[in-house]
């Protein structure tokens, strides 16, 4: 954190009351008039009754001070969150009650900050918050201005990226274990380690459900396939502007292929794996984007089918003659497996630093902005001539 953004927060806590611009609110409950004071990520929807929580990683950053700080919501069972109060381990809760106690036993005369991400994914249910409570404390500074100038990174794609089963570890004669949300951790997925951990932190957002394709779902339906998901979160959620996409798509189309559920010719799939493309571009076209193949496509099964080849081909074409695209692939996995042979926490750590390492572009801080540049090329400025 800037310490300009912490000098402001301490003013603001010695001053007391909020103003017109909302950047202090005393008072121990935050509701969604003032939920401006929260940093939140991703495509999270804000209305005037609360906040919802509903893809992976969506969540928020508060900063207050105080002994404790809950969270009023609506229950969901089978949904966990991950939160991280100040620099301390990632704990999971469970969200099985209405209120819910994010941090506890703290020092309140001190300021804290506490991040808070969605670990499972939309099937399991959103996240409706309608109030914060704070002891002994308030509120502060609004935390947008301790994120701007970020750059921007969306993952979409399906369950690899949402970390279906990843917590789960399984030799292959036992990875057929069923959906346990309790073992999905989206913050240990491959798309939000690679962002973590490249240089200057990237924001992370991902538009991800297990099961959905582009074309075909991997049960053969089409009924909210990725692009139609895709559309509906930057419409209702909130606005995001990546600076660079990263899409994962197709697993599931071909293993509803390869069930003999659908058929579907290579150009189909080509044609509507561009259209998705382009539709992005017309909604980013700053935005850089990458079309990868995911790390459970192989041409070991179907026996015979070569889907690993086919799709690789057929998302090559896809992307032919796009300015601002990349390709890449990713190394098929090997057991142990987590969940239904989803990649396991250690295959996600190996997809992010293969992933980090093949990406073409890079962020660097040139006087104090930061850039999405290629790495390869020189960084070069062209001054006017006066």
């Amino acid at each position: 954190m800037r310490l300009k953004h912490i000098i402001l927060f301490l003013l603001l806590m010695i001053t007391g009351s909020a103003n017109a611009e909302g950047q202090l609110s005393n008072g121990r409950r935050l509701e969604p008039d003032n939920f401006h004071f929260i940093q939140w990520f991703g495509r999270t929807i804000l209305n005037k009754d609360y906040a919802e929580l509903r893809y992976t990683m969506e969540g928020f950053f508060m900063a207050f001070s105080g002994s404790s700080l809950s969270m009023q919501c609506e229950e969901s069972k089978d949904t966990y969150l991950g939160v991280i109060v100040d620099k301390g381990e990632m704990k999971k809760v469970r969200l099985d009650k209405a209120d819910v106690v994010l941090a506890e036993n703290l020092d309140k005369d001190k300021l804290h900050f506490i991040q808070v991400y969605k670990l499972t994914e939309f099937q399991t249910g959103s996240v409706r918050i309608k109030s914060f409570d704070i002891k002994e404390g308030s509120i502060g500074i609004n935390a947008d201005l301790i994120y701007q100038n970020k750059i921007k990174f969306e993952f979409i794609g399906n369950s690899i990226t949402c970390g279906y089963g990843n917590e789960g570890n399984y030799d292959a004669e036992h990875a057929l274990t069923g959906f346990h949300p309790e073992n999905e951790n989206g913050y240990l997925a491959w798309g939000a380690l690679a962002t973590r951990n490249m240089e200057h932190s990237p924001l992370y957002s991902s538009v991800c459900y297990s099961g959905r394709g582009l074309i075909y779902n991997n049960d053969g339906s089409t009924k909210g396939l990725i692009p139609e998901l895709y559309e509906e979160a930057i419409t209702n959620g909130q606005q995001f502007n990546p600076n660079l996409i990263v899409v994962n798509a197709g697993t599931n189309d071909f293993f509803a292929l390869g069930q003999g559920t659908v058929s579907f010719t290579m150009d189909e799939f080509s044609e509507a794996y561009r259209k998705f493309i382009l539709k992005i571009r017309g909604k980013y076209p700053e935005a850089k984007i990458v079309c990868v193949t995911g790390p459970m496509m192989n041409d070991s099964y179907p026996k015979g089918q070569k889907h690993l080849t086919k799709i690789i081909k057929a998302t090559d074409k896809a992307v032919k003659g796009l300015k601002n695209v990349q390709r890449i692939d990713l190394t098929p996995q090997s057991a142990p497996f987590g969940e239904d042979f989803h990649p396991n926490l250690e295959t996600h750590k190996k997809l992010s630093e293969e992933f980090i390492k093949k990406l073409k572009w890079e962020i660097i801080n040139y006087d104090n902005m930061l850039l999405l540049h290629e790495k390869e090329e020189k960084f070069k400025l062209k001054f006017p001539k006066f």
